[in-house]
């Protein structure tokens, strides 16, 4: 089935679904699928058709073009373009992805393989196994094509739907073709890419137990499934329906990561050993595709975390982002601040503490940032605050010290010893004396 969905200009996430053929893009409501209120919209400003499984955009002679990944296209039909799973177009201020969903193409049936007719068998475990076989001119050079598109296509679903069509131009016998891979640790199959011929409708029939034995094989296997229905079921009747299938295995490093599978019915023309030993030469080319496309998407991601990682340590360690965290510093900061800096009379110290992701931070950022948070209006008020209810736990007037010593002067000091000479304790002193001691 085929999306398009909205990235940029409407509710975000909205997704149309390609099913009548013909989606329009514009301004009039009573003409347009899809109606874009925008003055820089034309009436009716793009079409995306769809023929034979196959999406093509069109400019409709708009006032201010389509852009399909960012490179303007022809007005009119001359400038029609094809459209893969994961390009973008955009019309104004309006953007969309085109997405293919191969799943919803697919039938996939656990009938056994078992009673199929093996043709051929080839071992593609290795470099050195099948495409020798001597291959048609026209075949030959529509193989060329299928390796020269593997390295220049931008993404990867754009591969596998670009690698369908080249091969169904180098085998004339196929009207349906899929490839599968494997999920991430995982042993299941999953479609990827789901290509018929004009004219050809219905879901691609696949039997588990076919991509499990190629897959554990490791071989390219040529056979005739009889019996086969479009449901996936089997009809034993003598004058049932037969296909004839190539199933090949994508290999690479001696790991299985999917599988190419190509079918005609019977009647319309048979796959060939030559077939089988072509399909298995470009299948390794692909797996490396795959792989490499693999290990540079790991490679994006890694150097993007490398990337985003040395960014927050730049910030971090800047002054530049101790003004960008002093605009999102949690509020509990400030009172913690205040308290700390009142104990300590270090504004830095107290700042590190209040603030422990500044603990990675040059010195000269943490005192703009302490020094910020001194001149905030509500950190001054609160620190004076702090300041007064500590001083008066420790104020001591002068006047009260004078007082204090004079009542001890003039308290009777024989009143302070007791019979053997020794000080007596609090409680036994008088109270005015007592007083005076405790004072001090």
């Amino acid at each position: 089935m085929a999306l398009i969905r909205n990235i940029a200009g409407l509710k975000s996430g909205r997704v149309y679904e390609l099913d009548s053929g013909t989606i329009v893009f514009g301004r009039n409501p009573r003409q347009c699928d899809v109606v874009l209120d925008h003055f820089a919209v034309s009436r009716e400003h793009a079409r995306i058709t769809l023929v034979d499984g196959i999406a093509y955009i069109e400019d409709l002679e708009s006032r201010n073009g389509v852009l399909v990944n960012g490179q303007v296209i022809a007005a009119g039909t001359a400038g029609r373009k094809r459209l893969y799973s994961g390009d973008s177009f955009r019309i104004a201020t309006f953007e969309f992805i085109y997405e293919e969903d191969p799943s919803s193409d697919v039938r996939m049936s656990d009938r056994d393989c078992t009673g199929d007719e093996v043709l051929s068998k080839l071992d593609v475990s290795d470099d050195t196994s099948g495409g020798e076989a001597e291959l048609p001119s026209d075949t030959f050079h529509a193989i060329l094509a299928v390796l020269q598109e593997l390295p220049t296509a931008p993404n990867p679903s754009r591969v596998l739907s670009s690698i369908l069509d080249q091969l169904f131009g180098a085998f004339k016998a196929a009207t349906m073709g899929a490839i599968f891979l494997r999920r991430n640790g995982s042993e299941d199959f999953v479609p990827a890419a789901v290509r018929r011929r004009a004219g050809v409708t219905g879901p691609v029939v696949v039997r588990r137990t076919l991509l499990d034995a190629v897959a554990s094989q490791k071989s390219a296997l040529l056979t005739i499934e009889h019996g086969a229905t479009a449901n996936g079921r089997h009809d034993d009747r003598a004058d049932s329906p037969s296909r004839s299938i190539v199933c090949v295995p994508l290999i690479w490093s001696d790991e299985v990561l999917g599988v190419i599978q190509l079918e005609s019915p019977r009647e319309a023309g048979e796959f060939t050993n030559r077939d089988l030993a072509a399909l298995g030469g470009v299948a390794r080319h692909l797996a490396a595709v795959i792989q490499t496309s693999r290990r540079h998407i790991e490679a994006l991601q890694a150097q993007q975390y490398k990337l985003e990682q040395r960014f927050r340590d730049l910030i971090e360690g800047s002054v530049q982002g101790v003004l960008v965290h002093r605009q999102f510093r949690p509020l509990f900061v400030n009172k913690t601040f205040a308290r700390l800096y009142v104990e300590y009379g270090d504004a830095s110290k107290a700042y590190r503490e209040a603030f422990p992701a500044s603990q990675k931070w040059k010195d000269a950022a943490v005192h703009v940032a302490a020094s910020r948070l001194l001149s905030d209006a509500k950190v001054s008020l609160r620190i004076e605050e702090l300041k007064k209810k500590r001083s008066q736990k420790l104020d001591i007037s002068e006047n009260r010290v004078l007082a204090e010593i004079a009542a001890i002067a003039f308290s009777d000091v024989g009143e302070l010893a007791d019979e053997q000479g020794g000080f007596k304790g609090l409680k036994n002193l008088n109270p005015a004396t007592r007083r005076a001691v405790k004072s001090v």
